[in-house]
Formats: structure tokens, C-alpha cells, sequence
């Protein structure tokens, strides 16, 4: 959204004329993203605490699950930015992200186990970087999920903040036109 305002008023334009790389720029904004969502992870993490809600409070659990959330955080933002490139208006922008994320979300294991989903959305599920994102936190912070492919999990989600963040800064040029 801040893409499309910022090409609205033209601080985009300003932006893009700077001798910044496009990538820099871009992952600039990621990780804009990445310091919102460890605020409030650690807003959640303390009420976890305090509420005596049952987490394990590894140091390797805890740093693990806070760099799973900024890999998939970057991820999405470079998404949202990448799709801001495409469209040019703010309405659009929501409908077409909220076409794209909730597909997404439904697909994933975050409601329920891939162990309960019907065949064909399991398989689904096996290819949304989401799913991957959603199983690793759950092994980190509560000790549920596919234990051994923890590795796999972080993987799958580099490889997609990887992507994304390559089609977003391949994008980002075009964005002001």
C-alpha cells in the first residue's frame, strides 16, 4: 500500500532517481516490515509470558521462530510490493492481494493439520511457502509439526523471500510508470 501512495504523491519518482539499487531499495522495505513484525511478536511473546500460556522458552526456539517470522515477513512485503507494481490503484491493490493471500492462508496448515486435510488440498498445501513458514513456528515455539525437517522448513522459506524479493526488485523500476 505504501508503494502505491508513494508513487501517488511522488516520493516514488524522488526515490527511484536516487543512486540506490533497485534491490537495496526494495529489501529496504522488507525489512521495514521485518522490525513491525518483531514488535509484535514481542508484544505477543510477553503476553505468552504472562498469561502463563505454554511455550517452550528455548534461546535457539525463540531466536529461531523471530527469524522465521522476519524471512516470511520480508517474503509477503516483497509480494505486496511486487504486486503494488503491477497495479496501479489502491482498491485494486486490496481486492487483488486479498485474491492472493487468502487462497494462500486457507491452503496452509495454519487452521488445520496436513495430516486431516483431504488429498488434494494436502498437496496444495505441499507447495504454499506458507504451510512451511506456519510448521517451522510450531516446531520452534510448541514442539508440534514434522520434527527432522525443521531444515526444510527454513529452506522453503528463503528460497520464497528469495523469489519474491528478485521478482519485486525486477519490478520495482517499472513501478512508476
Amino acid at each position: 500500500m505504501a508503494v502505491i501512495w508513494e508513487r501517488d504523491v511522488g516520493q516514488l519518482q524522488r526515490l527511484l532517481a536516487t543512486p540506490l539499487r533497485r534491490a537495496a531499495i526494495v529489501l529496504g522495505k522488507a525489512v521495514g516490515a521485518c522490525v513491525r513484525a518483531l514488535a509484535q511478536a514481542r508484544l505477543l511473546l510477553t503476553v505468552l509470558a504472562v498469561a502463563g500460556i505454554a511455550v517452550r522458552w528455548t534461546l535457539l526456539g525463540v531466536i529461531g521462530t523471530l527469524v522465521m517470522l522476519m524471512l516470511g515477513t520480508g517474503a509477503f512485503a516483497c509480494m505486496s510490493m511486487l504486486l503494488a507494481a503491477a497495479v496501479k490503484e489502491r482498491e485494486r491493490f486490496m481486492g487483488i492481494g486479498q485474491l492472493i493471500m487468502m487462497p494462500l492462508f486457507f491452503a496452509s496448515s495454519a487452521l488445520y493439520p496436513l495430516s486431516i486435510m483431504p488429498g488434494w488440498l494436502r498437496a496444495i498445501a505441499r507447495v504454499n511457502p506458507l504451510t512451511y513458514e506456519v510448521q517451522g513456528l510450531r516446531q520452534m515455539l510448541i514442539g508440534v509439526g514434522t520434527r527432522g525437517l525443521l531444515w526444510l522448513d527454513f529452506l522453503v522459506v528463503i528460497t520464497f523471500f528469495a523469489a519474491m524479493l528478485a521478482a519485486a526488485t525486477r519490478a520495482y523500476p517499472r513501478a512508476i510508470l
